[in-house]
């Protein structure tokens, strides 16, 4: 049983310099017999399971059928993904067309797609951050 499916949003992670690293790819064709290269991502190059990822969710990868998420919570489905804008359900109705939105717009009103994975927030004592930048730090509001 293969690892990913056609239509898989992958992350080309390998270093052999054949493609972008952490180029984002989408599974078109795969080969049920070859063990070595299975996979034909959109750009007619062929890889295998080490070479890829499953990418994650972002504004990069926003496709038909992701949800969004506003500040209240309310959820809205996306109906198509372009490059730099989106097609969007209304809230809490998937059934019904709202608007297009670019991307940014929505990045500003703090909506969020659902299953993102979020920047992880580290916590530090005052004592880490001045090994970090290697002086003594004044916490300043």
């Amino acid at each position: 049983m293969k690892k990913f499916k056609i239509g898989d949003k992958v992350k080309y992670i390998s270093s052999d310099g054949e493609l972008v690293l952490n180029s984002i790819h989408t599974i078109a064709l795969m080969d049920e017999l070859d063990d070595a290269a299975p996979y034909l991502l959109d750009n007619n190059y062929w890889v295998e399971d080490s070479d890829i990822t499953l990418a994650e969710k972002t504004w990069d990868t926003l496709e038909a059928g992701d949800i969004l998420v506003d500040t209240d919570g309310d959820e809205a489905i996306i109906i198509d993904a372009f490059p730099n804008s989106f097609l969007k359900s209304f809230w809490g109705n998937f059934n019904r067309i709202s608007n297009i939105y670019s991307k940014k717009q929505a990045q500003t009103k703090g909506w969020t797609i659902k299953g993102a994975v979020a920047d992880p927030v580290k916590e530090m004592t005052l004592e880490d951050v001045e090994k970090l930048v290697g002086s003594k730090v004044k916490i300043i509001k």
